[in-house]
This record gives C-alpha cells, sequence and structure tokens, in this order.
C-alpha cells in the first residue's frame, strides 16, 4: 500500500469530516433540485394542464420554428465560411447535400447499433431469468 497517499495517513476524525462534507454537498444538491423542480417544474406542469392549446402551440410550433431558424443560420454559417474559403457555388452545393446525409448515415448506424446491444443484453437477461426460474422449479 501506497503510505504516501493523503486518504491513507488521515486519521478516523479527518475520513468522518470528509464523508460528512460529501454527505452535506448531496443533500444541498437534493434540495437545490427538490427547489428547482418547485419553481419551475410545477407552475409549467399547471400551465400545461390549464391551457392545453397554448402549451402546445408554445412547445410544438414555435420549439420547431426556432429548431429551423438554428438550423438555417447554420446553414447560412457554414455556407459564408466556404465562401471565404475560395470554394465554387457546385463545390457548396456538394459539400451540402453530402454532408447532412453522413450525419444521417453516422446517426443510424449508431442507433442500430445501439439496438444490437439492447436486443443482446434483453436476450441474456431472459435467458438468465429462464435459468433462474428452471432452478427454482
Amino acid at each position: 500500500m501506497n503510505r504516501s497517499d493523503l486518504y491513507e495517513r488521515s486519521r478516523t476524525g479527518d475520513r468522518i469530516r470528509d464523508l460528512a462534507t460529501l454527505a452535506i454537498f448531496t443533500i444541498l444538491a437534493a434540495v437545490v433540485s427538490l427547489v428547482i423542480m418547485d419553481v419551475v417544474i410545477y407552475p409549467l406542469t399547471l400551465f400545461a394542464v390549464k391551457n392545453t392549446e397554448a402549451y402546445t402551440f408554445i412547445f410544438t410550433d414555435i420549439l420547431i420554428f426556432v429548431v429551423l431558424a438554428v438550423l438555417l443560420l447554420l446553414m447560412i454559417r457554414k455556407i459564408r465560411i466556404l465562401k471565404r474559403e475560395g470554394r465554387s457555388a457546385g463545390e457548396i452545393a456538394a459539400y451540402l447535400c453530402v454532408h447532412p446525409l453522413q450525419n444521417v448515415l453516422v446517426a443510424l448506424f449508431l442507433i442500430a447499433v445501439s439496438v444490437i446491444i439492447i436486443l443482446f443484453l434483453y436476450i441474456i437477461l431472459n435467458q438468465n431469468n429462464y435459468m433462474l426460474y428452471k432452478l427454482a422449479n
């Protein structure tokens, strides 16, 4: 064992003080989360229940508009960067067509890998459950 480690050289009182500090931090984080929940989420939930049409408008239509506006601004920014680099209009158009497709293919690949991993875990856990059932009976 490495005796030069500060935690190894500390006394029991020091360890308790360190653990108490961590416990207090954890409790404070829970209290802050509770306050944020009460102050922000609860009124939002009440608003959603009482004014469903307004809530739906805010969180569907406006959210879609904001996402599209951000994507448009990012595309305009990329076009300006490519023009500054001296690319032709054809190269810019090709980039704007190919790059999103590459991103979609990467996302689909990640989703497929996730599905395979989840399916594998399901099969393993299902077989484990079956084996435990057989052993118990």
